[in-house]
C-alpha cells in the first residue's frame, strides 16, 4: 500500500506470486499495472474494509527519511512489516514481526520471498501483539503527548 514509484521499488517485485500491489500508480516507473498483481489505488473507505485482511506489508524503498506513515498505520492496524532499511528508522528490529531485507539481497527475489512468507506466518498470529506495539510507539494520542512532554521539558 504506497505510491507505485520508482523509489520504492515495486516493479522488481512484481514477479512474487506472494505479492499484491496498492497505490496510485506512477508513469515514471517501469511497474506494470496491467499486471494480475497489482489491485489499484483504493479509497479510504476500501482502506478501511480491506487492510485488516493482509497480514504484512512490504516496503522495500532505496531511501526514506525515517519510518514511513504507511508502515506506522500498518503496526497500529495489526500488520507485520517486511522493508528495507532505509524505511525502519525507529523500528524496533527485534521484533519478530518486523522482517528488515539486508541491501545486498533487496534483488534476491527468492530471499525477499522467503521474508515475506516467513514474516507473514509470525505476523498472522500476533496481530494482537502488533497493534500494541503500533499504539504505544506510532498513535497520533502518544505522539502529540510525548511532545507536550519534550515541550514542558524545554520551557522549565
Amino acid at each position: 500500500m504506497a505510491k507505485i514509484e520508482v523509489r520504492k521499488r515495486q516493479w522488481i517485485y512484481q514477479s512474487i506470486d506472494s505479492i499484491e500491489f496498492v497505490g496510485r500508480y506512477s508513469s515514471t516507473t517501469t511497474f506494470d499495472r496491467l499486471h494480475k498483481s497489482y489491485i489499484g489505488e483504493w479509497t479510504t473507505e476500501e482502506k478501511h474494509d480491506n487492510v485488516t485482511k493482509y497480514a504484512n506489508l512490504m516496503l522495500l524503498s532505496d531511501g526514506e527519511n525515517g519510518t514511513p506513515l504507511v508502515i506506522k498505520e500498518a503496526l497500529v492496524s495489526g500488520i507485520g512489516i517486511v522493508c528495507s532499511k532505509y524505511a525502519a528508522y525507529d523500528l524496533d528490529e527485534s521484533l519478530p514481526f518486523v522482517t528488515i531485507i539486508p541491501d545486498d539481497k533487496l534483488n534476491d527475489l527468492k530471499y525477499v520471498e522467503n521474508a515475506i512468507k516467513d514474516n507473514r506466518e509470525v505476523s498472522a498470529n500476533m496481530r494482537e501483539q502488533i497493534r500494541e506495539y503500533g499504539v504505544k510507539n506510532f498513535s497520533w494520542e502518544n505522539i502529540v503527548n510525548q511532545y507536550e512532554e519534550d515541550i514542558l521539558k524545554i520551557l522549565k
